[in-house]
């Protein structure tokens, strides 16, 4: 047996001044927890546009994860994190998965991201993984996130 292949991550980038932002996974546009890990507090803010509330999620919980159910299908092309808190660890890597229906055990990976350690908005393009695979895979209306790591610094 050999070692494991390493990931390719996609790394972020900074939100381009004439970006045209709209939260599909907001609660604005009918996107909804549909189910996270235990030990998440404040879970709703991941849909809340408000800056004034965010997510906490411990360092040293074994899993951390949540599903955002859309209310139609999607074209996921880009993945935006938005960290505006300069006090605590922010994550590092994070994988995004989808599917068409949920519950289930059938996820599809549409890419690893690995953010920068500053920066309040960083923005990640799935789009060179989605046209490595076949079919409509980046069409989704259920996405995981799963977090693998934080940046330290606590």
């Amino acid at each position: 047996g050999g070692r494991p292949p390493v990931p390719q991550y996609v790394r972020s980038a900074p939100y381009p001044k004439d970006f045209q932002e709209f939260d599909y996974a907001s609660d604005r546009a009918g996107a909804r927890v549909a189910e996270n890990s235990k030990g998440i507090s404040k879970m709703k803010s991941i849909t809340d546009a408000s800056p004034e509330t965010y997510m906490l999620t411990p360092c040293d919980a074994p899993t951390r994860w949540w599903v955002i159910a859309f209310p139609e299908k999607l074209l996921v092309e880009q993945v935006g994190l938005v960290n505006l808190e300069f006090f605590a660890s922010s994550f590092r890597h994070l994988q995004i998965l989808g599917s068409d229906s949920y519950p289930t055990d059938n996820w599809l990976v549409l890419g690893v991201l690995e953010s920068e350690p500053v920066g309040t908005h960083q923005l990640f393009d799935l789009r060179p993984s989605c046209a490595r695979m076949s079919g409509s895979s980046c069409w989704v209306r259920f996405l995981k996130v799963r977090l693998l790591s934080h940046h330290e610094g606590e």
